[in-house]
């Protein structure tokens, strides 16, 4: 009978060792797929972060060559209106100055 009650003992010890195992690996697996769901999540979150930031950084260039466009156009109006200011105008007023200047 202490043989029987020994060899059950011996079962149950390899049972439980068995079970603890299993456990383990279960564990290590289910660790390891955590690891890989929050890595890919990780990716996924930094990758929209690039794909906003490159939305925000195009947005900024177009404004900005839109923006420069539109002075580079009241620039040239401003040139423009510069030359075609009549000669005699000019002259009439450069005297009107050098005359102050010299009062």
């Amino acid at each position: 009978m202490s043989d029987n009650a020994i060899s059950k003992i011996r079962e149950a010890e390899e049972k439980a060792k068995t079970i603890v195992n299993e456990a383990k690996d279960k564990r290590k697996s289910i660790i390891d797929s955590a690891k890989g769901e929050s890595l890919e999540k990780y990716n996924e979150i930094v990758a929209e972060a690039n794909r906003q930031r490159d939305e925000m950084i195009k947005a900024s260039k177009n404004k900005a060559e839109v923006e420069s466009k539109d002075l580079e156009i009241k620039a040239e109006m401003n040139n423009d209106s510069i030359k075609n200011i009549d000669k005699g105008t000019v002259e009439g007023l450069v005297d009107k100055i050098v005359e102050r200047i010299v009062s």
